[in-house]
C-alpha cells in the first residue's frame, strides 16, 4: 500500500501560503529569542543638602534636593520634599511638591487634603500653611543631563518648632515609575532655652537649717519642651563636694550629685518622702515643688547644708532642652554658709511688776 502525504493534493497556492506563514512565525520567534526587552529606566532620589541641621523658625533655610532618571532629567513628572515625624506622618506636616512638567510649585495643606498654590519658580509668591511657608521667589530649578535639582526655599513657623525631624525625598516620572520615600537626613527646628533667677539672689543662712531656692527656666516651644534642669552652689562649677541638683522634667524625678562627680544620687518625685544626700547638703524631695506655666518652670528646692560646706559660695543655673538645645551654666546669685550657731544660750526673766527684762 502506498502512503502519500496530504500535501501533495494541496494546490500550489495553498502551498506557498503555508511556507509563507510558518517562515513568519521562524521570523518573530527568532527574534523573541535574540532581542532583549526594553523597559523604562526607574526614577531614583538622590541626596538633601543639609543632610543633619537646624534652625530657629522665622529664619530662611534651603534644602538642595537632587532627583535623576537615566532617560533623562526631562523625563521626571514630579519631586517630593517632605519634613517630618515620619513618611507617613503627611497631615500638619511640610510636605511640598514640584511639578517638571507644568514648572509648579506646590505646598500640601494642614489637613493632608489639597494641594496648595501652583506658582512657578522665582514668581514673587509664598505658599504656606499652619507650619512652614514656601518662597517660591527664591526657590530655584536645575536640570542637567540625567539629574533635576530642586533648591527648597522655605522658612518654618513657631508652630513646627521644638522638635528634631526626618527628611524625605519621592520622585515620579512620565511613565508612572518611582522611587518612594527615601530618608536622607534629620533636621532639627528649634528656640533655646534660658534660664532665669534665682530667689533669694544673695543673703545667708545655717548649716543644718533648711533654705529654700526658687529657680526659674523658660523655653519659647513652651515649659513641656524643657527635658531637665540644674541648680548648682559651689565657688566655681565644678560638681563636686557641694550642692549639684538636677530635675528630669521628662520624668518628674530629683537628682543630686555624688561627692566625687561622679554619678547621681536618688531619682525621686517631688513631693515624695525621699530625701536625697552626699557628705555636704541634703535635698528634701516632700518640701521641694515644681510648677510649669506657659514657657516658664519653676523649681524650688528645699536644701540643707551640712558643716562641711561653709563660706560664700556662688549660685548658677543651666537647662537643656528634648533636642539638647542649651544654655549653659550662668551664675545668678551668692549665697553665704555660716556655721553653727555658738552663741550660748540666754536666761530672759521679766518682773511682773514693773515689766523690766533681766538677762542673766
Amino acid at each position: 500500500m502506498i502512503f502519500l502525504k496530504q500535501e501533495s493534493f494541496m494546490p500550489e497556492s495553498k502551498k506557498k501560503m503555508n511556507k509563507a506563514i510558518i517562515g513568519r512565525v521562524s521570523l518573530t520567534l527568532l527574534l523573541c529569542l535574540f532581542s532583549s526587552p526594553v523597559f523604562a529606566a526607574t526614577p531614583t532620589v538622590g541626596t538633601i543638602s543639609p543632610s543633619i541641621g537646624s534652625t530657629a523658625p522665622d529664619v530662611a533655610s534651603t534644602f538642595t534636593c537632587t532627583y535623576s532618571d537615566s532617560d533623562g532629567w526631562a523625563d521626571l513628572k514630579k519631586a517630593h520634599l517632605l519634613i517630618s515625624a515620619s513618611a507617613t506622618a503627611l497631615t500638619n506636616s511640610v510636605y511640598l511638591y514640584y511639578n517638571q512638567n507644568t514648572n509648579l510649585l506646590y505646598l500640601r495643606d494642614d489637613l493632608n487634603t489639597i494641594w496648595l498654590g501652583g506658582y512657578s519658580p522665582g514668581s514673587s509668591n509664598i505658599i504656606e500653611n499652619s507650619y512652614v511657608k514656601l518662597n517660591c521667589a527664591t526657590t530655584t530649578i536645575l536640570g542637567s543631563t540625567n539629574t533635576l535639582t530642586v533648591t527648597w526655599s522655605i522658612t518654618f513657623k513657631p508652630t513646627y518648632s521644638g522638635k528634631t525631624y526626618y527628611t524625605y525625598l519621592k520622585v515620579v516620572d512620565d511613565a508612572g515609575g518611582y522611587a518612594d520615600w527615601t530618608q536622607k537626613g534629620t533636621y532639627t527646628v528649634d528656640r533655646s532655652p534660658q534660664v532665669g533667677t534665682i530667689a533669694p539672689s544673695s543673703g545667708s543662712g545655717q548649716v543644718n537649717v533648711a533654705q529654700v531656692f526658687t529657680t526659674t527656666y523658660s523655653d519659647p516651644d513652651g515649659w513641656q519642651n524643657i527635658q531637665y534642669v540644674r541648680f548648682l552652689v559651689n565657688t566655681s562649677t565644678s560638681g563636686a563636694n557641694c550642692f549639684f541638683g538636677y530635675y528630669k522634667q521628662n520624668t518628674n524625678k530629683l537628682y543630686l550629685r555624688d561627692d566625687a562627680d561622679s554619678s547621681w544620687l536618688g531619682g525621686y518625685v517631688p513631693g515624695s518622702s525621699n530625701t536625697i544626700e552626699n557628705s555636704y547638703t541634703k535635698l528634701k524631695c516632700a518640701s521641694t515643688t515644681v510648677s510649669g506655666s506657659g514657657t516658664t518652670l519653676t523649681v524650688k528646692w528645699n536644701v540643707t547644708f551640712k558643716s562641711p560646706f561653709t563660706g560664700t559660695k556662688n549660685t548658677y543655673l543651666k537647662v537643656v532642652d528634648d533636642v539638647d538645645a542649651y544654655q549653659d551654666w550662668i551664675q545668678k546669685g551668692t549665697w553665704t554658709i555660716n556655721g553653727p550657731d555658738t552663741t550660748p544660750p540666754q536666761v530672759i526673766i521679766t518682773d511682773p511688776q514693773d515689766g523690766a527684762v533681766i538677762t542673766d
